[in-house]
């Protein structure tokens, strides 16, 4: 996330109900690619706190974060990784062919699997590499997706890049569907920061709330979300629920909890990206 000209936000968020639930953040100045040692303490705490709770960590990123060192990070701190690189890498296959991604003769429809390949013409890391081509729709051409992962090149790892969007549809919540960040006047990075936990404990208790609410019965949903399918996800469910108890009736309102429910509750996820 970007603010102005001057701040960049990075977030390790926790994929829930199709959006990203922020768990360690960090405001810097500037703009563009980031050194992966400016970020590697946050991470590291990350991983100090998560890999003792969870049976694995799969760290998720865009072309932003395509430097190796990302890669060489999440394995230092015990995380699978599954990232997007520019197709304009240089790869050495297992069987010698060297070159850049977008020459691998990859068509649009198809998908490609690459085993154990070397990226970056000095040959940085030995990774596993998925090449495939976005749907594209009316607003955007097809477009050719390289996934490095430490993990087998397969299906699978697409499916797990997939859940990148929940992190699209939360920009939508943190601005213009939910709390407006994008207009805080605040030029500190600290106050910022401090702006940023309590986002992280509102966008959770939202989630609570919507849990709550699908748990209630049809009833209870359509109340805040009238029609016969369920259009909202967890969050602007649970968001609307506050606002209809804090303008009609506070009794209504279960108590914050900081817990998330097992329970898999079906996505509801939009297409539009911020």
């Amino acid at each position: 996330m970007v603010f102005g000209d001057r701040w960049q936000v990075f977030r390790l968020s926790l994929a829930h109900g199709g959006r990203a639930i922020p768990l360690v953040w960090l405001v810097l100045l500037g703009e563009g690619l980031t050194q992966m040692e400016k970020l590697e303490t946050m991470l590291t705490r990350a991983a100090a706190f998560l890999n003792s709770r969870v049976k694995q960590v799969i760290f998720l990123a865009d072309r932003g974060f395509r430097d190796c060192d990302w890669a060489q990070l999440c394995l230092k701190i015990g995380w699978n990784y599954a990232i997007r690189i520019a197709c304009n890498t240089y790869v050495t296959l297992n069987d010698g062919w060297y070159g850049s991604i977008e020459h691998m003769g990859v068509k649009p429809g198809q998908r490609r699997y690459y085993q154990q390949v070397w990226l970056t013409q000095d040959r940085k890391l030995y990774t596993h590499l998925t090449v495939t081509w976005t749907p594209g729709d009316e607003k955007n051409p097809p477009e050719l997706l390289a996934l490095i992962s430490n993990q087998p090149a397969a299906q699978a790892r697409l499916r797990e890049y997939a859940v990148r969007m929940h992190t699209e549809e939360s920009f939508r919540d943190d601005k213009s569907s939910g709390f407006d960040m994008a207009h805080t006047r605040l030029q500190h990075a600290d106050r910022l920061e401090r702006l940023l936990l309590a986002l992280a404990i509102a966008k959770l208790w939202c989630h609570e709330l919507g849990e709550q609410v699908l748990e209630q019965g049809e009833a209870c949903r359509r109340a805040i979300d009238p029609g016969p399918k369920r259009e909202l996800s967890l969050f602007q469910l649970g968001l609307r629920w506050l606002k209809r108890c804090v303008s009609t009736n506070m009794v209504l309102l279960p108590a914050f909890m900081a817990h998330l429910s097992p329970l898999k509750h079906l996505a509801v996820v939009s297409a539009d990206v911020s």
